[in-house]
């Protein structure tokens, strides 16, 4: 796994969430003792999805504070109640869900319930600033359950995360973030998290995005979000006319730009930068994964629910189409991509960290080919095809398509 992994997800919403981080208050022992307890149960117990929650968690809250910004402060109230399906709200272990929960009742004047979530807030940041692991070194990893328990650390820091990798340490994976912010004098400074070896070996059973369902498995809907994919991305390669080199490198820097937008809260300015894209080609054209992904994720943001749902779709059919057009693991079954971000996905979806990359031409085809190491250590090289992606290459220097 890599920055590319999904531990990428930690930084954009991160960056989405931007309520001020108060100052702690007196901590309540025996509700520390509660959360402590409670994060234990919910690994142990196996009811419970916690990489769903901790998605559901960041969803929540991301349009709380959205809501929040509209005055609409019942309405917020009512969104993170959602949560209750796996806990009530008073025992959601979550720092962020308190802290806003707080803010809104406050704002609302119910002044006990914002008293009950002030106390849950700070016994939280007692929890993941003080009793789980400093974060200081690899021996002394703060031991997460869920990943929004990172992105939570990190903004109690009053930072903001640059990158993220993976490494290996004595056999346990962690993930290792660097941030920066006034605690840093503004200088990078690295943390150390890793995540329970239990939600860790349920995540990893779990079906990853790139992992192709069986096309008589699909429901109807399904497989016509597939075949609009497959078919969106051969006309994309297909299509002569369209500057490829200028447009995957406008992709590339609108979504940079796009990310830093979203970390200073402007999600209606970062709409507005992606929508630069389409004095290229239109957006819902340019079938890559990473583009699809902000696009539903900004629209959802911004209250566009509808669209959200329907860029989901595309993207679940983008992605099966990538899972189905090869294993990787040779040149024959290679995956075809049509940008190479799409290889850093794929890996960072099988928890692969890229060792080394070389392109090799072969009489079927040109590949890009990656070595790799997994969670043991363990190297193994795996295939992508750009034979048709690097025609693109040749033919916007003027040159004959290749293999």
């Amino acid at each position: 796994m890599n920055k590319q992994h999904i531990w990428v997800w930690l930084l954009v919403l991160l960056s989405a969430f931007s309520m001020h981080v108060h100052s702690a208050g007196a901590v309540d022992e025996a509700q520390v003792t509660t959360f402590l307890a409670k994060r234990q149960s919910l690994v142990g117990d196996g009811k419970v999805d916690l990489a769903e929650m901790s998605k559901a968690i960041r969803s929540a809250v991301t349009e709380g504070e959205r809501l929040e910004k509209e005055a609409k402060y019942q309405v917020a109230l009512n969104r993170l109640a959602d949560l209750q399906k796996y806990a009530p709200m008073l025992d959601i272990p979550s720092f962020d869900v308190h802290m806003l929960s707080s803010w809104l009742y406050t704002k609302t004047g119910d002044t006990a319930m914002a008293s009950a979530h002030r106390l849950r807030a700070d016994a939280m940041r007692e929890v993941i600033t003080g009793r789980i692991g400093t974060g200081q070194s690899p021996e002394t990893a703060v031991r997460v359950v869920m990943v929004n328990e990172i992105t939570e650390w990190v903004r109690m820091q009053m930072a903001r995360i640059s990158d993220v990798q993976s490494r290996s340490h004595m056999g346990r994976g962690l993930t290792v973030v660097t941030y920066s912010g006034p605690s840093t004098v503004n200088k990078p400074s690295t943390a150390f998290f890793e995540l329970d070896a239990r939600v860790q070996t349920s995540t990893n059973s779990r079906l990853g995005l790139f992992s192709p369902i069986p096309i008589e498995q699909m429901k109807p809907e399904h497989r016509t979000l597939f075949e609009l994919a497959k078919a969106r991305r051969d006309e994309f390669l297909n299509d002569s006319q369209m500057p490829y080199l200028e447009l995957v490198s406008k992709v590339r820097d609108t979504l940079a730009k796009v990310a830093q937008l979203e970390a200073q809260g402007k999600s209606e300015d970062a709409m507005s930068a992606l929508k630069e894209i389409e004095s290229l080609r239109p957006i819902e054209s340019i079938p890559i994964p990473d583009l699809i992904g902000a696009y539903s994720a900004l629209n959802g943001k911004l209250g566009n629910s509808e669209k959200q749902r329907e860029l989901r779709g595309l993207l679940f059919g983008i992605n099966q189409a990538i899972a189905h057009s090869g294993d990787a693991l040779t040149p024959q079954t290679a995956v075809h991509v049509i940008a190479t971000s799409e290889e850093y996905s794929w890996l960072a979806d099988k928890r692969l960290v890229r060792k080394n990359q070389r392109i090799v031409d072969t009489p079927i085809g040109k590949f890009d080919v990656l070595t790799t190491s997994n969670a043991a250590g363990e190297e193994r090289d795996y295939y992508f095809n750009i034979t048709r992606m690097y025609a693109k290459y040749a033919q916007a220097f003027g040159g004959a398509s290749t293999k």
